[in-house]
């Protein structure tokens, strides 16, 4: 029975790592499911406001060069090599970010993991922050004239 028990629990480990997650299987797209990340856990220190260590991640094109660590925080299709990634799945809690507050999910992480490997698709729009009322973050909207 020791045995079987055993078995079973190696069978379940190893499928476990081999077989894909759901998450491995989706292509990430950035506005519905990156995004909501960013948002919720990095835009008050690296938004339009503010830029900590040099890094905004509300306009795409920033994301992709160096922040003051001389270091990209996505390298596109490399999250390993990823500032972003590095700093967000750490086990170091000085460097672990964010570094107040709720750490990404599991879930999260494997979000940016996948949408970094599979060569980061764009922003449609600036990122909005929502914790502001200000016209200046808030999104474009198209209008029509009523004569």
């Amino acid at each position: 029975m020791r045995i079987l028990t055993l078995y079973l629990h190696s069978v379940f480990l190893l499928t476990s790592i081999v077989s894909p997650s759901n998450a491995d299987l989706v292509d990430p797209d950035f506005d519905l499911d990156v995004k909501p990340i960013l948002v919720k856990h990095c835009i008050l220190c690296h938004g339009p406001g503010k830029q900590e260590s040099g890094y905004r991640i509300d306009r795409f094109q920033t994301m992709l060069s160096a922040g003051d660590s001389g270091r990209p925080a996505i390298v596109p299709g490399d999250a390993i090599k990823s500032h972003l990634y590095q700093r967000i799945t750490t086990t170091d809690p000085n460097v672990r970010m964010p570094p107040k507050g709720e750490a990404l999910s599991p879930q999260e992480r494997s979000i940016i993991l996948n949408w970094i490997n599979r060569g980061v698709n764009g922003p449609r729009y600036q990122i909005n922050n929502p914790k502001t009322d200000h016209w200046s973050f808030q999104q474009l909207q198209h209008t029509t004239l009523d004569c």
